[in-house]
């Protein structure tokens, strides 16, 4: 058994053809992969927390599943012709970048927590949304539709220029939205969405709830 997380340098390339595949054993500590791979023709699965720190590529049709666990994506994750299934209500996906290189999130529907830290700016690959976010770091350019369902906290939205939105019972605050550049802030909720402060908005907001 190990006591401590294993780092495993260079690329790592998941081949598993014939029954889903496992990565790392329950009960273990976490795995550190720099650049990591999924190939061939099954589901890969977490069941350790896992830390990408450079690369994680989804390729061959294959369904790379973070289960109840932990995904930590240290720079770049690219579906080529694969999924990432975010489907699990305990799942965790945190965005880390944090060198100065801006960071793109996948745009996916997350049952569970997406999170983003780091001094990286953020940005959206396509319309996604999550039941919890956090955004602690990494100044959030909203490029793309993103909605919440449960609950939203933000630290820096540099921009919302497509639309983000809080559901019927969302909780939400956002310390400081810089601006919004044609885009919309709206919320649905009956609970209170507090925003800090709001800078230059050519946009819309819209608080429809009561």
């Amino acid at each position: 058994n190990m006591s401590t997380v294993a780092t495993i340098g260079g690329v790592v390339n998941l081949t598993g053809t014939s029954t889903t595949q496992s990565v790392g054993d329950a009960g273990q500590p976490g795995i550190t992969f720099a650049t990591l791979n999924a190939q061939g023709t099954t589901i890969k699965q977490l069941n350790v927390e896992v830390t990408v720190s450079e690369a994680l590529d989804v390729n061959s049709g294959v369904a790379f599943d973070v289960a109840a666990d932990t995904l930590n994506i240290g720079k770049v994750a690219t579906l080529t012709s694969g999924t990432l299934d975010v489907s699990d209500a305990s799942s965790h996906v945190n965005y880390t970048r944090n060198d100065g290189t801006g960071q793109t999130v996948l745009g996916l529907t997350y049952a569970g927590t997406l999170g983003m830290s780091g001094s990286s700016a953020k940005n959206l690959s396509g319309a996604t949304s999550a039941v919890t976010l956090t955004q602690a770091g990494g100044d959030l350019t909203v490029d793309n539709t993103l909605s919440v369902s449960g609950t939203g906290t933000f630290a820096t939205i540099a921009d919302i220029s497509s639309s983000l939105s809080f559901g019927a019972s969302a909780n939400g605050s956002i310390t400081t939205v810089t601006t919004i550049g044609g885009g919309s802030l709206t919320s649905s909720s009956s609970n209170a969405i507090s925003i800090g402060t709001l800078g230059g908005n050519t946009g819309t907001v819209t608080a429809a709830g009561s």
